[in-house]
């Protein structure tokens, strides 16, 4: 697996991301076929025409299709001069079938950042892609919202970081999952104190899946 170049900030380098959406496609006569992939708010992934496109409010796709406005819910898009209304169905999920892996598409934000919405043993976390912590890496304010039992299970220990040693426990998480793409006993560390603002998806869960980075789109895949 060939890992990604990153730059480091005092807890690492944080990379942004965001689930793949699997929806219909919106394909009228005279116009572009259009495939909500995900939709955020003030962006949109579509693929137009078979190409991913991820456009922000206002902007044109080469295709010219435009995005008037978007939300988690719908997409306003205006196509040929016709304003069209999108929205997503059944659940968030990546896509899968028999012949293509099941993978999931994380844009990059305007922070050069990937951030993304997953489960930590089964309860809902927001987590930035970071390939140089070595493990998953949270605050103990994070770890008790989701209900880790780290100072009864946990090991103690320290962590070294650019500005100063902090207190830890080690522990393993039963199952961490980030659109479907699910990872069990992933190894973890949590950091007595407020930091870090966001629990980092660090190694320990990355090493399950491959990543291919192309023109500002994370691709995590299932592995072969």
């Amino acid at each position: 697996m060939t890992l990604l170049k990153i730059r480091f900030s005092p807890w690492a380098s944080l990379l942004l991301a965001l689930f793949s959406l699997h929806t219909p496609s919106l394909a009228l006569a005279s116009n572009p076929d259009i495939r909500v992939k995900g939709l955020f708010s003030k962006s949109a992934i579509l693929t137009v025409n078979g190409q991913q496109r991820l456009l922000r409010q206002g902007a044109v796709s080469p295709e010219g299709v435009k995005l008037i406005t978007a939300n988690s819910r719908t997409a306003v898009i205006s196509v040929n001069g016709q304003q069209q209304t999108l929205t997503l169905s059944g659940q968030i999920r990546s896509q899968y079938s028999e012949a293509t892996r099941h993978s999931v598409t994380i844009p990059l934000n305007s922070y050069g950042q990937y951030l993304t919405h997953g489960l930590i043993n089964g309860q809902g976390a927001e987590l930035l892609v970071d390939t140089g912590a070595s493990v998953v890496a949270m605050s103990e304010l994070q770890a008790n919202q989701l209900g880790i039992e780290y100072a009864t299970k946990g090991i103690p220990g320290f962590v070294e970081t650019a500005s100063a040693k902090v207190s830890s426990y080690q522990v393993t998480l039963d199952q961490v999952d980030i659109g479907g793409l699910k990872a069990y006993n992933v190894q973890a560390v949590v950091l007595l104190g407020e930091l870090p603002s966001k629990i980092l998806l660090g190694m320990s869960y990355l090493r399950n899946v491959e990543l291919n980075e192309k023109q500002g789109m994370l691709n995590l895949l299932e592995k072969r």
